[in-house]
């Protein structure tokens, strides 16, 4: 009935295009961005252009459909600036007077690349051949009886998507209750959770919180290739010092050097390493060895990698942080710039940690504190701080799905703040 053509997957600024796939029986489509009505369309061609700001944030873009009588038909979810799947698939069915299935639109997005290998569907668990996959018919059927479409699109690499979409019969839809994690700070003893009972709220309204658990930690490091030099001094005298982020904690680096997917090149791809254990000792020389054989530190996009670090930190609902090492004259090529990246990260709730063996070349470049990394020791102290840091996160989870900036303390409770 109603679904975005335009699937918007990275990160997202300023003006874009948003276009709709809107069944026949929809009269008007209202526009909403993080609560607010922004555009109403009344007529073809169901497209608006939007401007989401010049600050990095995340959004909620909503279209709702409307019917003639201005009843409520129904609406389509984009959540914009928060994790997303590599590829997305949306198909909208157009039903005729009788009620009949009668054609079904196809439409997709994707990091991995800009057409799929190949689209599958079916009906009813039987293959349908189709000439177009993107606007095509039904075969006759039942209305009487309940049928299942589904599309399947691949895009190679491990990227898919799929869509489904029910229709005919008599039946009710089930509503699955959607959950969401956010971190919090806790000082000594875990707080019970009946006792975060009417502690949380999201823009006037209590959360209820479902469960409140320590769970795995992750750290994303971005580095500047420079300051492998610089680190490899310290891997040689470092001895039997213990540099680690906590015993069972994953690591994976993100590569400031991007390469461009799209039909216009508009998505920046940061290539990452796979989950490293780095056990006691080992991250030392991982912050000097490990390597992407396209990366180099011409053309590094240092603050854009580390907004991306800090989605990729969230995706799996971790306790998590970000850490960036900066060498001696660091280039960047970054369209975002320190203090708004930050930002970005504080609305994420991901905490950013910054290292560098030439920290005070970095005052005043909108990174905040950085750490002097230039001895053994004082790496290890770097360290320990975000293992610290790491050590008093708890994720606690609600009912429902928020725009995280908006959650805050309704109330105080002793030895618990949100990340920030």
């Amino acid at each position: 009935m109603i679904a975005f053509v335009t699937l918007l997957l990275g990160l997202v600024t300023g003006t874009q295009t948003i276009e709709l796939l809107v069944g026949p029986e929809v009269a008007a489509v209202e526009l909403r961005f993080d609560g607010e009505t922004v555009a109403r369309l009344e007529s073809a061609p169901w497209v608006v252009e939007h401007d989401f700001g010049a600050e990095l944030a995340p959004h909620r873009l909503e279209a709702v459909a409307f019917d003639g009588e201005g009843v409520e038909l129904a609406r389509a979810v984009q959540w914009i600036n928060l994790p997303r799947p590599s590829a997305e698939v949306s198909l909208v069915l157009e039903t005729s007077p009788d009620g009949r299935g009668s054609r079904a639109r196809l439409s997709w997005e994707s990091l991995a690349a800009v057409s799929p290998d190949f689209v599958a569907i079916t009906l009813d668990g039987q293959p349908l051949e189709v000439a177009d996959a993107t606007d095509f018919e039904l075969p006759a059927h039942d209305p009487q009886q309940l049928h299942f479409l589904r599309a399947e699109v691949d895009f190679g690499s491990n990227v898919s998507g799929t869509a489904e979409v029910t229709f005919g019969g008599f039946y009710a839809e089930e509503v699955n209750s959607e959950l969401m994690a956010l971190p919090i700070t806790v000082e000594g003893k875990d707080p019970a959770l009946e006792d975060l009972h009417g502690v949380f709220e999201s823009e006037g309204e209590a959360l209820r919180p479902v469960a409140l658990d320590r769970g795995a930690a992750e750290v994303v490091v971005v580095r500047d290739l420079r300051v492998r030099e610089q680190l490899g001094g310290l891997a040689r005298t470092s001895g039997f010092v213990p540099v680690h982020f906590g015993r069972g904690t994953r690591t994976r680096f993100l590569w400031a050097t991007a390469t461009h997917r799209g039909d216009d090149g508009r998505y920046r791809l940061f290539p990452a390493s796979s989950e490293l254990d780095l056990s006691q000792g080992r991250l030392l020389s991982h912050l000097v060895h490990v390597t992407w054989p396209a990366s180099g530190a011409e053309g590094q996009r240092l603050a854009d990698a580390v907004a991306v670090a800090g989605l990729t930190a969230v995706r799996q609902n971790r306790r998590r942080s970000v850490v960036l090492l900066l060498g001696d004259r660091a280039r960047d090529a970054s369209q975002l710039d320190p203090l708004q990246v930050r930002r970005y990260l504080g609305s994420l709730g991901v905490p950013l940690y910054v290292w560098s063996p030439v920290a005070e070349q970095w005052e005043g470049a909108g990174w905040g504190q950085v750490a002097d990394i230039s001895t053994i020791w004082k790496l290890e102290e770097a360290a320990r701080a975000v293992r610290k840091g790491l050590e008093r996160q708890r994720l606690i989870w609600f009912d429902g799905t928020h725009l995280p900036q908006r959650i805050s303390l309704r109330r105080p409770i002793e030895g618990v703040e949100l990340v920030r």
